[in-house]
């Protein structure tokens, strides 16, 4: 779950989001084709709301505002890519990621062996 802490206009959301990806090495095309899933599902946030990111490998990768479903993307290579803006090794926010990993073993989703 994401905690806004300001607002954030949905075009610039996105912009960082796709940045992100792009930083993780995913190629243009691939991040191009997730920019324009993310245009129809990430809204414009305001401080204090909360965007909750849900991963099911049958169903790919839901999105809930509050409580509300805004949407979906489907398959895993999305999923890897997303939570590893956070999760992934390459993260530009390794302490972050430190708190995140309470075992430091990242889901086999995210990297298949511990170091």
């Amino acid at each position: 779950m994401l905690d806004y802490s300001r607002k954030i206009e949905k075009d610039a959301l996105i912009k960082a989001t796709v940045e992100q990806l792009a930083r993780l090495g995913y190629p243009g095309q691939k991040t191009e084709e997730w920019k324009k899933q993310l245009e129809n599902i990430f809204p414009s946030v305001e401080k204090g709301d909360q965007i909750t990111a849900i991963f099911n490998p049958q169903n790919g990768t839901s999105f809930l505002l509050g409580n509300q479903s805004i949407g979906r993307v489907t398959g895993t290579e999305f999923a890897e890519a997303f939570f590893g803006i956070w999760l992934s090794t390459k993260t530009s926010s390794p302490e972050l990621r430190s708190k995140l990993l309470a075992n430091r073993c990242p889901p086999k989703l995210i990297q298949a062996q511990c170091e």
